[in-house]
Order: structure tokens, then C-alpha cells, then sequence
């Protein structure tokens, strides 16, 4: 455990939460979409030990809705990648290990 993140409030009393990532794993769905997930060390109260939060990035196709010119598209149709941040706030464990497979399993979809 850090000790500096141990006593931030004592230090950095302007911060209002802290966090340390201290397990980081990446999945890819049946959709192909890449998924990280990171396990967080939560300092900010001492009856949670661990959360977790993850990032999917997809792909979108974007077609832009003006401006037009007689009726039609002046800027043609995208692929574009898209990032979600996505928190698990129904996911707060004792341990890491435990944590990261509560969040595989919201994941997979078999919570």
C-alpha cells in the first residue's frame, strides 16, 4: 500500500477521492469490442477496499447531419472508434481478486 495515498488527505486535503490501479486486464466481447478493465485501490473510505471501472472501445459508423448542399451530405459517412467510461459502482470488494471477477462477470453478462 502506498503511503503517501494512505494519508492524502493529510498531504492534498483539496483532493476529494484517490484511487491507485492496481491490477489492469483487457477482454474482447463477441462484438469485438476491445474492453479494459482496472482494479482501484480506493483510499478515500476505509469500508471499501477495491473498486472497479472499465473502457470499451468500439466503432461507430457516424454520418454528419448538415451541412447539406440540395438535399444532400457534403462530409461522406465515418468509421470513427468511440471510448465509453463506464464505472461499476455495484462493485466494491475486500480484495482485488474478488473484485475482478465481479467485474468479468457484469462484463460477460453472466451477473
Amino acid at each position: 500500500m502506498s503511503q503517501i495515498l494512505a494519508n492524502y488527505k493529510e498531504k492534498f486535503p483539496v483532493l476529494n477521492e484517490v484511487y491507485e490501479v492496481v491490477k489492469t486486464v483487457e477482454v474482447v466481447n463477441s462484438a469485438r469490442n476491445q474492453i479494459r478493465i482496472e482494479i482501484l485501490k480506493y483510499y478515500t473510505d476505509p469500508s471499501i477496499k477495491y473498486k472497479a471501472r472499465y473502457c470499451e472501445i468500439g466503432s461507430a459508423h457516424l454520418q454528419s447531419s448538415y451541412p447539406r448542399e440540395g438535399g444532400a451530405f457534403v462530409r461522406e459517412q465515418e468509421d470513427k472508434r468511440i471510448l465509453w467510461d463506464i464505472d461499476f459502482p455495484w462493485v466494491e470488494t475486500i480484495d482485488s481478486e474478488t473484485a475482478l471477477l465481479e467485474a468479468l462477470k457484469w462484463v460477460s453478462g453472466s451477473r
